[in-house]
């Protein structure tokens, strides 16, 4: 097996207020005569650079439309695709994009493109929701009514009780209550069989139901009443919608959660073109 990377400067200007540089900067490629996913890859590196990189929080690559070798093979890996914000901390932003190894008579990628977007939360442009004292408030929706997903603060005790106030509602009495209301008591009666899976003695975790659209939620983070932000020891979301949070801490009730999600005047989106990108 071997493994090869370049570095390149090739670099495609963005028209708008502000210029902005989108370049390869790295490729990363591996060549196997096995069958091996790490031994047969192509890892392409772009780097963001300009005005809007400081002006922004997060960056993401929102969509892969083209990448094709020279010898009409397409590179786009659907099962390794990347659509994660990630914290810009610097100058510049990269995004790395995981692509289905070139043909071995290949030379150059000929066709690269896709966008990539920028996100800044903010209250003014509905992309940052603020929530004091949420440990007081189970079982009910924290968000307001027009976001695309909804967030349910969960206990053990609090959950068993709201399982035995309404699982034996019928199907008529749910179909009197407001549909959102109906929607979040369904969505909370149909974790009831595997919440015990989840729910923990470990007084350093919070957990929430999540439900909706969850691909316009970019970061929930943690503030104390100092408004110092608290690092986390990772969380979790279950393709059922339960997410866990873990800290080194027990969650002071003085804590604030803070919400970002996507919204239309929240982010910036940026194409990238790329042709002939010479392989390793």
């Amino acid at each position: 097996m071997k493994t090869f990377m370049m570095t390149l400067c090739t670099c495609l200007l963005v028209s708008g207020a502000f210029a902005q540089r989108i370049s390869v900067a790295e490729i990363q490629e591996t060549r196997s005569t096995g069958d091996s996913f790490f031994g047969n890859r192509c890892t392409v590196k772009l780097r963001l650079a300009g005005d809007d990189v400081r002006r922004y929080k997060y960056v993401k690559l929102n969509a892969l439309t083209e990448a094709e070798d020279d010898q009409g093979l397409d590179l786009q890996n659907t099962s390794d695709w990347d659509f994660v914000y990630r914290i810009i901390e610097g100058a510049t932003a990269d995004v790395e994009l995981t692509l289905l190894p070139a043909s071995r008579k290949a030379e150059v990628i000929s066709k690269l493109s896709g966008e990539i977007m920028l996100f800044s939360p903010s209250e003014a442009t509905g992309s940052l929701i603020n929530v004091a004292g949420f440990q007081s408030k189970t079982n009910t929706n924290l968000l307001p009514a027009k976001s695309p997903f909804q967030m349910v603060y969960l206990t053990k005790e609090a959950y068993e009780n709201f399982v035995k106030t309404n699982k034996q509602k019928t199907e008529a009495e749910l179909k009197k209550l407001p549909e959102a209301t109906r929607a979040l008591t369904q969505a909370m009666l149909g974790i009831a069989d595997i919440f015990n899976y989840y729910v923990s003695d470990d007084p350093n975790q919070l957990m929430f139901l999540i439900t909706g659209d969850r691909s316009k939620m970019v970061a929930v983070t943690f503030t104390d009443e100092n408004g110092q932000e608290i690092n986390g020891n990772g969380s979790s979301i279950g393709g059922d919608g339960l997410a866990i949070y873990y800290f080194s801490e027990k969650p002071s009730p003085k804590w604030k959660m803070s919400v970002m999600l996507e919204t239309e005047k929240a982010v910036k989106k940026l194409p990238f073109n790329f042709k002939d990108v010479d392989l390793p």
